[in-house]
């Protein structure tokens, strides 16, 4: 890809396969941060926060048979829990299903901030469910992720030079997900293939060029006072001088 230059200090502009395309610079450094953000939680051994006080979280019968099943993976995120005997249930009239409570002791510390929200667990709970328990991350530390490569991305109006132009379109192209930033926005958008917008202004060059000749053909047939325009050309001046000797 050939980086041209950055446009109205929003877009980049470039040629790949001789289409001209506008990477948008936020998205586009947003996309990087995210993966690099994603690696070094992945990488690195999970933490936990302690709560002064254990939260108490209402889950179904179902979601208590998948704290069981998913222990490992969601002990390995960093939360910790203690469940009841189950002794206690209340029923809800609008879902239906039986309740029953665990006690949330402790919950992830990701990149020095915890997931205090016990409905996080509860959500990733349904992740594993519809996953069959592929390791992936909980979506509260995906969109806290999101989070901090936007407000760490660079922003509209921040000016580039083309030397940081090509780093940040080099680095989009290492990323696994290029073409869209950390909340789907598309981090580049197709212009016009080259080829095409030339063949375009031949043919419109070509038509110009046609549309005067018919002008100059029709205004030489005129005459004005018996005087008659013709286009000039070498052999009438040549006609012309033989005319005056």
């Amino acid at each position: 890809m050939q980086v041209l230059q950055q446009v109205d200090k929003k877009f980049i502009a470039s040629v790949a396969d001789n289409v001209l395309v506008m990477i948008d610079q936020h998205a586009a450094d947003e996309r990087i941060r995210l993966e690099q953000l994603r690696t070094e939680v992945l990488e690195q051994q999970h933490l936990s926060t302690l709560l002064d006080y254990p939260t108490e979280l209402g889950i179904t019968m179902h979601e208590q048979q998948l704290l069981h099943t998913y222990k490992t993976q969601v002990e390995g995120w960093g939360w910790r829990f203690k469940l009841t005997d189950g002794t206690e249930k209340r029923y809800s009239e609008e879902e239906q299903c039986y309740y029953t409570a665990v006690l949330v002791t402790a919950v992830p510390s990701i990149l020095g901030e915890s997931l205090i929200n016990p409905k996080h667990l509860s959500e990733y709970l349904h992740q594993l469910m519809t996953t069959d328990g592929i390791s992936a991350p909980p979506p509260a530390v995906q969109r806290l992720l999101a989070s901090k490569a936007c407000r760490g991305a660079i922003m509209f109006g921040d000016t580039l030079l083309r030397s940081e132009c090509q780093q940040l379109v080099e680095g989009l192209k290492r990323t696994a997900l290029s073409f869209q930033c950390a909340h789907g926005r598309p981090t580049l958008v197709p212009i016009v293939n080259l080829d095409t917008l030339r063949m375009r202004l031949s043919r419109s060059l070509l038509k110009k060029n046609k549309d005067r000749s018919d002008l100059y053909e029709l205004e030489s047939k005129e005459k004005w006072h018996g005087l008659e325009w013709k286009r000039p050309t070498l052999s009438r001046a040549k006609e012309r001088l033989q005319r005056a000797d």
